[in-house]
């Protein structure tokens, strides 16, 4: 059996397309564990940063820390898995990261609402960001999370925390969800 110059090109697009498709499932399926976990310090920082507001930085300084050490756990496997690239990620956490105490440090913010709604537009951009190499679901979830802080920021100032932990934080667990069942 002969085949065309013209099949066997089209039968190679075929095998990257499916290549493509199964790199960005694989990384959904990587990407899944910490958005749930990441829903679920929102919604506990927020939450109880509603009910305990004089307690907001303590609430928060150990909600992300607890976060912070289950995503490393998390991640160990991954990284040894991705070798030299690993790198690459912790620079660009660190720059991200860098950046926001950067801007903070310049542009103080005057109310606490202002740093609780700056730090998840961070991260939504950073979502943007990385969906656009690795997979649109990720630029929805970006724009989703900046849109619904933006939503709540404006129009529900005296129930900002709230709005955040019930669906800022669920719109995190919701869509880590979604990525594993891709």
């Amino acid at each position: 059996m002969t085949i065309s110059k013209e099949q066997a090109k089209s039968a190679l697009q075929d095998l990257q397309q499916v290549g493509d498709r199964s790199a960005t499932l694989y990384k959904y399926t990587r990407i899944s564990p910490h958005l749930i976990l990441w829903g679920c310090v929102w919604m506990s920082g927020y939450g109880l940063s509603d009910a305990f507001p004089s307690q907001t930085g303590l609430i928060w300084l150990i909600a992300n820390s607890i976060g912070a050490a289950i995503s490393i756990y998390l991640a160990r496997a991954w990284f040894r898995g991705i070798g030299q690239a690993n790198w690459r990620v912790g620079y660009a956490i660190l720059s991200i990261l860098t950046f926001t105490v950067a801007t903070v440090a310049i542009l103080p913010p005057h109310a606490g609402r202002q740093i609780a709604a700056f730090i998840p537009m961070v991260i939504a951009t950073t979502y943007v960001l990385v969906g656009i190499w690795h997979g649109r679901r990720l630029v929805i979830l970006g724009t989703l999370t900046g849109a619904l802080t933006l939503l709540g920021y404006f129009l529900l100032y005296s129930h900002f925390n709230l709005w955040m932990a019930v669906v800022g934080g669920g719109a995190l667990v919701l869509a880590g969800a979604w990525l594993k069942r891709v």
